[in-house]
C-alpha cells in the first residue's frame, strides 16, 4: 500500500525469505504469490533466500559468528543450538507475527490481481502491519491503532466509490460462496478478524458508483452463528470506517485497552 506520513515500510521480505526463516506454513494466513507458482522450485528458492539473507547480515548461519545470547534461565532449548540467528530487527517481526493479541486480514481481488494486507495486534493496538503484494513481496510497517480504519477503508474503496447509505437487505448465507460478487464489482475485499476466543468476517464490494457491506458477523471456535440471512447493504464512506473500527475493536481481546 501507498506509505503515508503514518507509516513507513521498514523492511521488506520476499515469500522465500519468511519461509526460509520460519516454514511455509507461516505463509498460510497471508499467502505466498511467488512460492506457490507452478514451476518454482520451492526447495532450492528457500535455500537460495537464507543465503542472501546471510549475506545482508539479517540472519547468521555460523554458530561460532553468533552474538552471545546467554544461557537459558528456565525452559528447553539451547539458543546456540538453532539453525541461525537473527538479526534484532527481523526478530521483532517474527516475534509479533508469532505472538499477536490479535490478528486481521483483508484480502482484496482487483482485475490485476489479489494482495492480501494482515495486521498482528499488541496488547496496546499497536499493529504491525504486512502487505503482501501481487508478486510475493512482504513490506512491514508499523501503524498505531487510530490510523487502521482510515487505511482499510481505503484498501477496500481505493476508486472512492463510497457514496450514500443504502436500505438494507438479507441474503442467504449459503450464496456468500467463494468467488461471489455482486454485479459491476471492481473491487472485492474479505476481512476476517481473529483472536483466540473467535472473531469477525465482513466483505465489502466496491462497484462503479458504491460501496456494499455484506456483515457477516462474529464466530468463534465452532464457526459462524446460527442466523442462515446476512445483512447487506450500501455504505457510506464514514459508515463504513466505522464498520471496520468495530472489526478492529473485536480484534482485541476483552480486557485489553482500547484507545
Amino acid at each position: 500500500m501507498p506509505e503515508s506520513e503514518e507509516q513507513t515500510t521498514f523492511i521488506m521480505l520476499t515469500d522465500e525469505e519468511i519461509a526460509g526463516v520460519d516454514g511455509t506454513q507461516s505463509l498460510e494466513l497471508v499467502g505466498s504469490p511467488y512460492l506457490s507458482n507452478e514451476g518454482i522450485d520451492q526447495r532450492s528458492a528457500v535455500a537460495s533466500a537464507t543465503r542472501s539473507l546471510a549475506a545482508r547480515g539479517m540472519v547468521t548461519l555460523d554458530p561460532e559468528a553468533r552474538d552471545d545470547e546467554g544461557a537459558v534461565l528456565e525452559g528447553d532449548g539451547d539458543p546456540s543450538k538453532r539453525t541461525m540467528q537473527l538479526s534484532p530487527v527481523l526478530a521483532g517481526v517474527f516475534l509479533l507475527r508469532r505472538s499477536a493479541a490479535g490478528f486481521l486480514t483483508a484480502t482484496r481481488v482487483l482485475e490485476d490481481g489479489t494482495t492480501t494486507n494482515s495486521l498482528y495486534f499488541t496488547p496496546d493496538g499497536t499493529a504491525l502491519e504486512e502487505f503482501v503484494t501481487t508478486d510475493g513481496l512482504h513490506l512491514f510497517s508499523l501503524l498505531r491503532r487510530d490510523t487502521i480504519a482510515d487505511r482499510l477503508a481505503t484498501y477496500a474503496d481505493p476508486f472512492n466509490a463510497a457514496s450514500e447509505d443504502g436500505e438494507e437487505q438479507l441474503m442467504n448465507r449459503s450464496e456468500l460462496t467463494p468467488g461471489f460478487v455482486l454485479p459491476d464489482t471492481r473491487v472485492a475485499t474479505t476481512f476476517t478478524a481473529m483472536h483466540p476466543g473467535g472473531g469477525y468476517a465482513a466483505y465489502v464490494y466496491a462497484t462503479g458508483d458504491a460501496v456494499h457491506l455484506i456483515d457477516a458477523g462474529a464466530f468463534d471456535e465452532d464457526g459462524p452463528g446460527d442466523s442462515q440471512t446476512l445483512p447487506m447493504a450500501a455504505v457510506s464512506a464514514s459508515t463504513l470506517r466505522e464498520m471496520l473500527s468495530a472489526i478492529l475493536d473485536e480484534v482485541t481481546p476483552p480486557g485489553q485497552p482500547q484507545p
